[in-house]
């Protein structure tokens, strides 16, 4: 439960459309801060995988596009994540946000753009007329924080998805019950959303601190994105080789 006699600062990154690979190395590296973020990021077209999905290994063998499989740092199924999806991933400290709240706040969100979406805790996945568009991810990679993560898709590209990953039941099964907002509501935009975002995050006792990302942020973000995100076997099996 939010304390609501303390406003918890956030520092702001809006990110725009960047490389997987980096954009993991990116995240991590501001989590080492140890202090509370959220950013708003766009990805070029990817694969992206929870570090704990070991049958995600099969998509990187099975990718008919050249789209990179990329591991990042919450958990979760894979999904084909392009351009027209907005990421927002954070670092909120514990006993302030968790899965069930998270998922919560995403729905408010969307009553912010004058939009009907439902919680479904089953699998944690936030539907518009019975279809996914938002997915949530919630790991608790460092200390006393909570590494959150939620994408809108405005659009889904159904048969690419299909192409792009092995048709095992699941991922059958994901791409069938996925959907864009844009299905619904086609004026919907990523800065609406980030708006929303920012209102709803403020509504909940959080301030924002827009914060670029400098030199140093961007060498080190650099380091783990070689050391760990394109290490070969924290791809294929979610852990880094020791020496």
């Amino acid at each position: 439960m939010i304390n609501k006699s303390k406003k918890l600062q956030l520092d702001f990154y809006n990110q725009g459309l960047t490389e997987p690979f980096f954009a993991c190395g990116l995240e991590k590296s501001i989590c080492e801060f140890n202090r509370p973020f959220l950013m708003a990021i766009t990805l070029e077209d990817v694969i992206l995988a929870g570090r704990d999905l070991t049958y995600s290994n099969h998509y990187i063998e099975n990718n008919r596009f050249n789209i990179p499989f990329v591991r990042f740092m919450g958990t979760g199924g894979p999904v084909h994540f392009s351009p027209n999806m907005l990421k927002i991933t954070g670092y909120i400290p514990k006993g302030i946000s968790n899965l069930a709240s998270t998922c919560d706040m995403i729905v408010d969100i969307f009553a912010r753009l004058d939009i009907t979406a439902e919680h479904t805790p089953d699998t944690n996945d936030i539907k518009i007329n019975g279809k996914k568009v938002v997915g949530v991810t919630h790991a608790t990679p460092l200390g006393d924080y909570n590494f959150i993560g939620f994408f809108f898709a405005l659009d889904n590209d159904y048969e690419k998805a299909r192409e792009a990953m092995i048709l095992t039941k699941h991922t059958s099964e994901l791409s069938e019950r996925a959907a864009g907002i844009h299905e619904t509501h086609p004026n919907i935009t990523k800065e609406q959303i980030i708006d929303a975002v920012i209102l709803e995050f403020e509504a909940r006792n959080f301030t924002f601190k827009n914060t670029s990302v400098g030199e140093k942020l961007s060498a080190r973000a650099l380091e783990n994105e070689q050391d760990i995100f394109r290490n070969e076997t924290f791809i294929k099996h979610g852990y880094v080789d020791k020496p």
